[in-house]
């Protein structure tokens, strides 16, 4: 991934509010460090319960097809 995606990327989340800044006590002065908002938790939260619902679909349709 180039720095040019990243930081199109973070931007985005970051317009998005799926992410927040926030000062790490001991960080170095020109590290910039984030974390996930309640709405980016959410999000989350919600793709991994879609992530699994398509791992158990696609572990049923093997089992038919092997069986």
């Amino acid at each position: 991934m180039s720095t040019g995606t990243l930081y199109g990327a973070i931007h985005r989340l970051l317009e998005d509010r799926w992410i927040e800044r926030f000062r790490e006590a001991e960080a170095p002065r020109d590290r910039q460090a984030y974390r996930l908002t309640s709405k980016g938790l959410d999000i989350v939260a919600e793709e991994v319960r879609r992530m699994k619902l398509l791992t158990r679909l696609a572990t049923v349709r093997l089992a038919h097809r092997e069986g």
